[in-house]
């Protein structure tokens, strides 16, 4: 049977035209909101890992001594090192030590934070 006004199938094709464009715009759609998700969880690790990093650095001539030398640890899924070296500054009266704090996840070599610094050497 044919319908009237030429429209053998038409509507049947505008459809499926129609679907179509609604599955890209999903995938385009899913795929934003993926990549939106990885990024957020990169950023929450890496201030994570600051948090962590200012934590230790703070502990530098306390719970960890001032002294050269390297020190590590962890917390949680995060491996902290501290690295304490002799700081030559000219002139100065008071010894000082260069501080690297360096950390990074457990499961990946990679660094997501690290700290600089001078500090008093520990008298000993």
């Amino acid at each position: 049977m044919r319908r009237a006004g030429g429209e053998d199938g038409s509507v049947f094709i505008e459809t499926m035209i129609a679907a179509a464009i609604v599955i890209l715009l999903l995938g385009v759609m899913y795929r934003s909101i993926a990549d939106s998700a990885a990024r957020h969880g990169g950023l929450e690790d890496r201030r994570t890992a600051m948090l962590i990093a200012r934590s230790q650095m703070a502990a530098v001539g306390q719970e960890i001594p001032a002294a050269p030398g390297r020190y590590a640890g962890f917390e949680g899924n995060y491996v902290w090192q501290v690295e304490v070296s002799p700081y030559d500054a000219a002139g100065g009266a008071l010894p000082l030590s260069r501080v690297l704090v360096t950390v990074r996840r457990r499961d990946q070599g990679a660094g997501l934070a690290r700290l600089s610094s001078v500090k008093p050497t520990a008298a000993g």
